[in-house]
């Protein structure tokens, strides 16, 4: 995506200034037969994954709805995703895991022993019974947090 819209402000400097503008088709990434042959093409699961995120979504009969994101051309840059998603090929040094690390850590498990990376919703039922207690709101009196 880079290389096709970097130019569309007037400059060449890496830098994909208006992402939205980009019409960058993604599929023309797409490697022979659509297997995974390494780094250099796309394989059709990759694709899928690109669509996924590019494209609008809705669910819960249209109640929620998302537009998809814009690829921004700059997933290489040392602060994007190396930094918060690949973590640079290890996946607990990524900024995303941190989070999901000591949400499930601390939130949701309340075990700070507690591999996040095999969690699964059922390893500890006394804790989801407790972060529902906590997350459901039930009670719709308000009066305890008037100020008089």
């Amino acid at each position: 995506m880079r290389d096709a819209c970097d130019s569309q402000d007037g400059i060449v400097d890496g830098i994909v200034s208006n992402p939205e503008a980009c019409t960058f088709d993604p599929s023309v990434l797409r490697c022979a037969a659509g297997a995974d042959t390494g780094d250099t093409c796309l394989s059709d699961a990759q694709l899928a994954s690109v669509n996924s995120w590019t494209s609008p979504a809705s669910w819960a009969r249209g109640a929620y709805t998302d537009a998809g994101w814009a690829l921004t051309g700059n997933e290489d840059d040392p602060s994007a995703w190396p930094l918060w998603v690949t973590g640079n090929g290890t996946v607990q040094g990524a900024l995303q895991y941190l989070f999901q690390d000591t949400t499930v850590k601390n939130y949701l498990a309340r075990d700070p022993a507690q591999d996040s990376l095999m969690y699964t919703w059922d390893s500890n039922l006394n804790a989801v019974y407790g972060m529902a207690a906590l997350n459901d709101a039930t009670n719709t009196d308000l009066r305890p947090w008037m100020h008089g």
